[in-house]
């Protein structure tokens, strides 16, 4: 069927989809050919785990992203101080560092370590030995469900959804410290505080 235009004759429209096209592809090639570079602190970190004669052993991954945390805490403070205009692209840089350094296959924290209260980048969580969980601060709370941990991974559930949980997000770090899972999408950081203390100062 013609379209009312010459042989060999593309409309203007069609000639701006293509364009845009274009230019997408090429800004896709240009950040995975690393012009989208990682921040000068992670790539240094990065060497240093990389030329590790035990690099391979879990206790160095596991300090390794302990160090990782460290430097997302670094950015997230300077997120936070600057109105969310920068530290930003630093904390997804490392979020994606971490999630490429999957646990070993016998990593396999007991589930008791999430017991108790964690601070996370947006609010609280507590854990209890009966597998609920609540939102903290526990006085306004009105968010709350269930959780499990099955073959290194985590299980999350909402009180409105039954008895389902979700997919399951496989578990970086787990200790007394820090409580780090999700995925290539996200990278959930909680870090152990007192209990009873989260949002008091």
């Amino acid at each position: 069927m013609s379209n009312g235009l010459p042989k060999g004759k593309v409309s203007p429209p069609m000639r701006i989809k293509s364009a845009f096209w274009k230019i997408l592809v090429l800004f896709l090639l240009l950040v995975g050919s690393g012009y989208a570079e990682d921040p000068k602190e992670l790539i240094a970190l990065k060497k240093d785990f990389e030329a590790s004669p035990a690099k391979n052993t879990e206790a160095a991954r596991e300090q390794y992203i302990v160090s990782l945390i460290h430097l997302w805490e670094k950015y997230k403070e300077v997120y936070e101080s600057t109105g969310k205009k920068a530290g930003g692209n630093e904390m997804w840089a490392v979020d994606l560092e971490i999630a490429n350094r999957p646990a070993l296959k016998d990593y396999n924290p007991s589930p008791r370590l999430l017991l108790g209260d964690w601070e996370g980048a947006r609010y609280g969580t507590r854990y209890f030995a009966d597998n609920k969980w609540i939102m903290l601060p526990a006085d306004d709370c009105i968010i709350h469900g269930k959780w499990k941990i099955s073959q290194n991974e985590f299980f999350n559930n909402y009180s409105d959804w039954g008895d389902k949980f979700d997919s399951g997000s496989p578990i970086y770090l787990l200790n007394h410290d820090f409580f780090v899972f999700g995925d290539q999408k996200g990278v959930y950081i909680k870090k152990r505080v007192p209990y009873g203390t989260y949002g008091k100062e």
